[in-house]
């Protein structure tokens, strides 16, 4: 059996209020299952990696075969709630999260 490569994705959100690590995750798999469904958001393999609530600033960790989709979840998202508007930039993708980190965080 061939393990999967993962990428890892630098991301910033952009939002007037500080954003809590538990409710961006909430955020990310309600994206994720609206768009993909429970299959297609279990064969992402998501993790996050890191957030930093007060820079605003994480990176995720998802397979290479399901980069695309994650990233498209990821500029989806519009809002935390209907009163705390946001925006998720995409600062890079890598291979490894060293090099994440050196890049782009």
């Amino acid at each position: 059996m061939k393990l999967e490569k993962h990428r890892y994705i630098v991301f910033k959100v952009h939002s007037k209020k500080k954003i809590s690590k538990r409710d961006f995750i909430r955020r990310i798999w309600k994206s994720i299952d609206d768009l993909f469904g429970c299959k297609g958001a279990a064969d992402t393999g998501l993790w996050v990696v890191c957030f930093e609530e007060n820079e605003k600033k994480g990176i995720i960790r998802c397979n290479l075969k399901s980069l695309k989709p994650v990233k498209a979840a990821l500029i989806m998202i519009t809002n935390m709630t209907r009163r705390v508007p946001m925006m998720i930039q995409i600062l890079g993708v890598s291979g490894t999260i060293k090099t994440a980190k050196e890049k782009f965080y």
